[in-house]
């Protein structure tokens, strides 16, 4: 593995929450490799925020929340925007800021058009309305029988809803940060409604979320007509997609965070064009698919053109000098920017994974003391001043 490809792997680790560091010079450290990367900053500014450095946290948020918009991640710049604002209190000139780059922002997804096509002031008003929450595995956010009463954005992890008569999780759904669609729940829309939650809502991992009540909504629409368009375009979406089967994927097992390299073969429909093969690894996985990161950006089109194309995953299985063959399809793909450069990340479906495998690749690849043994050496590694 390249020092390039381990210093992605590092920061991956740290942003997803499986690895640590407890000190703000190994965090500015790994800041002086990676100033833009989007993810590592908003990280660094929790890490000082849980420190009580609300003025450096703030500071840190706002340049979160600016890399998250230029790279159209609308809701990641929400989520920073609201959390710069509780470290610091709010300020309208950089409210406005952040207007002005997500309304740049063409992603076709109904949760950026909820917050994309809001005036300014309404967008002021929604954001000092949201209050995030950080949420550990296991949390039971809402359970079954309770009344609607908020709108939840998932801003990073999994939250899951299952019957609470459901024993073995068949009837299980899950909501994730990257998922384009399921990334939101709550079901407030009639707003004069008093609907009571048929499931059981847990975080299935470690959670941020950000939340709005039934009441504040009630009096957003008042106010601002249009944001109860809005919301009502964003239940109508997620009712519709809840009732396609076609659409919605049922995830029956954890997601497992695992350390390996992987090689992605992608079959192309067309005779005449060679077949793509990718390099990259894996953020997570679970008997369903997996999250892999490609690193810099492979395509020269679209990431959406590789969407629903048979892939062959051989995950490198270094400890035991083997690699575990998976065929399956991509159900998703996106880049975002990391870092200052281009990084596609893909959702994998697995055709043919068994418990087997999995309990392979977790004796073999699970991030544990050789995930901290990776990021000593990365902070051992880099230049002495």
């Amino acid at each position: 593995m390249d020092e390039a490809l381990e210093s992605q792997h590092c920061i991956g680790g740290i942003t997803g929450g499986f690895l640590t560091i407890d000190s703000s010079e190994e965090f500015e450290a790994l800041l002086k490799k990676s100033p833009d990367d989007c993810f590592l900053v908003k990280a660094f500014a929790d890490f000082l925020a849980g420190r009580e450095s609300f003025v450096q946290a703030a500071q840190h948020y706002r340049k979160a929340s600016d890399l998250f918009a230029r790279g159209g991640a609308v809701l990641q710049a929400v989520a920073a925007k609201v959390m710069e604002w509780h470290a610091a209190g709010p300020s309208r000139r950089e409210c406005r800021d952040l207007y002005t780059a997500i309304r740049e922002v063409r992603a076709e997804t109904r949760l950026n058009d909820f917050f994309c096509r809001m005036a300014y002031t309404e967008l002021l008003a929604v954001l000092a309305n949201l209050e995030p929450l950080r949420l550990p595995p296991g949390f039971v956010i809402e359970d079954s029988g309770d009344v609607e009463g908020f709108l939840y954005f998932i801003v990073t992890g999994t939250v899951s809803e299952a019957s609470a008569a459901d024993e073995e999780g068949e009837c299980r759904r899950e909501f994730s940060a990257n998922s384009s669609e399921m990334n939101y729940f709550g079901a407030v829309y009639p707003l004069d409604g008093q609907k009571p939650v048929p499931s059981v809502i847990e975080t299935a991992s470690s959670a941020e979320l950000l939340r709005i009540s039934r009441p504040q909504l009630v009096g957003l629409c008042e106010k601002y007509p249009k944001i109860e368009i809005l919301l009502m375009r964003l239940a109508r979406a997620h009712r519709l997609l809840m009732e396609n089967k076609a659409s919605y994927r049922e995830r029956r097992s954890v997601r497992y965070q695992l350390q390996a390299q992987v090689d992605m073969k992608i079959f192309k429909n067309q005779s005449d064009k060679s077949q793509l093969i990718l390099k990259g690894f894996i953020q997570d996985i679970s008997l369903g698919g997996a999250c892999v990161t490609l690193g810099e950006k492979y395509l020269t089109g679209s990431p959406a053109e590789i969407i629903g194309k048979s892939v062959k995953v051989l995950i490198n299985v270094p400890k035991v000098k083997i690699g575990l063959n998976l065929f399956g399809t991509i159900a998703w793909c996106r880049e975002i920017l990391r870092g200052g450069k281009s990084i596609v990340i893909a959702g994998i479906q697995f055709r043919d994974m068994t418990h087997s495998d999995l309990t392979f690749l977790k004796k073999h690849c699970y991030a544990g003391e050789d995930a901290q043994d990776l990021i000593s050496y990365l902070w051992e590694s880099l230049p002495k001043s």
